[in-house]
């Protein structure tokens, strides 16, 4: 699946909340959290 796939898919998808990712890491802003991440790996240069 690509960035932009996984763009489509979850942005503006309603999600319960929290959303727990592991034990330590409970995600409260869905949309926010969401947002970074992609812009995280619009900026991501691959080696």
């Amino acid at each position: 699946m690509t960035v932009e796939e996984l763009k489509t898919a979850l942005l503006g998808k309603q999600f319960s909340q929290p959303v727990v990712l592991a034990d330590h890491m409970v995600v409260q802003d869905i949309d926010q959290f969401l947002r970074i991440r992609f812009i995280e790996c619009d900026l991501w240069k691959k080696e």
